[in-house]
């Protein structure tokens, strides 16, 4: 799933795009300890793009020129400037995504969630054992639990899905 991080002055968002049900794109925007989530669809227009937001949302309509990006949102327009470093990595290996994955191959020691529960932010989800040690993969916003794709006694491979989260939607 694609990974943007932009700077618009001295602030530094992060954004992760998805595909969403019904032909809508999911694109979760971090920046600092603040986390935002919006569902739309996307027409495309010579050099940028019209986004179609849910009814009270923000209408938006975003222009592209090379790592660029003019993005008007009601009203107010913000030059953003992509940043050529990846978006961050979150503790316990999820993305701003939400996707938490093994570090190392290891042992499902505990799985502490289950589908639908709502989480916090640095809260434990599934705990590891790889080589002796207790590894702990942890919630990497305040959100809901989409999937549990591992079980206690497992043996999980590096890189491999644990559990999804999704963002509270404001």
């Amino acid at each position: 799933m694609p990974e943007y991080r932009y700077r618009f002055g001295e602030r530094v968002f992060e954004v992760s795009l998805e595909p969403a049900a019904d032909g809508h794109q999911r694109a979760v925007i971090r920046e600092g300890e603040t986390i935002t989530a919006l569902i739309f669809k996307a027409d495309s227009l010579p050099g940028g793009w019209r986004l179609h937001l849910p009814a009270g949302q923000r209408r938006a309509i975003t222009a592209v020129q090379d790592d660029n990006r003019d993005v008007w949102i009601n009203g107010f327009t913000y030059a953003l400037k992509r940043e050529a470093e990846p978006a961050n990595r979150t503790q316990g290996g999820g993305t701003v995504s939400g996707r938490i994955e093994a570090q190392m191959p290891g042992l499902v020691r505990d799985v502490l969630v289950e589908r639908g529960d709502q989480v916090e932010r640095g809260q434990t989800l599934v705990i590891l054992e790889a080589m002796k040690m207790e590894l702990r993969a942890a919630a990497p916003f305040d959100g809901m639990v989409k999937s549990v794709s591992v079980s206690k006694g497992e043996i999980v491979a590096r890189g491999q899905v644990l559990v999804e989260v999704e963002p509270n939607v404001p």
